[in-house]
């Protein structure tokens, strides 16, 4: 993963074996969180951030957010679970553009996750975490955002960042799995 161009060792593994495990982690986490429903529904991207109300009647019960919560998780799992493949596969020759086409597809998958995050009417007990979680995934596509552009200049930077960022996603995955009732992600 070396969109400069350096080779040898100007540029060690030690960035694409760091990132592949991050990435490995995080389809885990979301896996976890909803592999077992193969139908998710197709929400529209949007960069919107109000939040829908949840004190109507059609609040979701606590069984129905759990069902839509992994309903929409499952293809954040299939877009990072191919993406954390091709991340395997990146050393020193690949370029900050083959980075970016595979980073495309999970990308748009998590901004559909947000915006079904958005759109569900979710149990007054998850609201907060929920929100939490929508931030958590925001920073998250800004870090796969950046990752193409990553130099050897930058990577300690960006590896902080993402690990940062990485940890506070697993964290409100952890709060919202809690919330629906469903099984912990470790």
């Amino acid at each position: 993963m070396n969109p400069t161009g350096v080779t040898g060792d100007l540029y060690p593994s030690v960035m694409t074996k760091r990132l592949h495990f991050g990435l490995l982690t995080m389809a885990i986490a979301l896996t976890a969180c909803g592999a077992a429903s193969a139908n998710a529904g197709t929400a529209s991207t949007t960069s919107t951030t109000v939040f829908a109300t949840t004190t109507t009647a059609s609040t979701l019960t606590i069984a129905q957010a759990g069902q839509a919560y992994l309903v929409a998780a499952a293809k954040v799992n299939a877009a990072l679970g191919t993406f954390a493949n091709a991340a395997s596969t990146w050393g020193s020759q690949t370029t900050g553009a083959q980075i970016e086409v595979v980073a495309t597809p999970a990308i748009s998958a998590l901004k559909t996750f947000q915006a079904s995050l958005l759109s569900a009417r979710w149990p007054a007990s998850a609201v907060t975490d929920i929100h939490t979680l929508y931030s958590a995934v925001g920073a998250f596509i800004g870090d796969l955002q950046a990752i193409a552009s990553v130099t050897i200049f930058s990577e300690g930077t960006w590896q902080v960042t993402y690990t940062r960022d990485m940890n506070s996603l697993q964290s409100a995955v952890g709060l919202v799995r809690f919330d629906l009732g469903l099984p912990s992600a470790s």
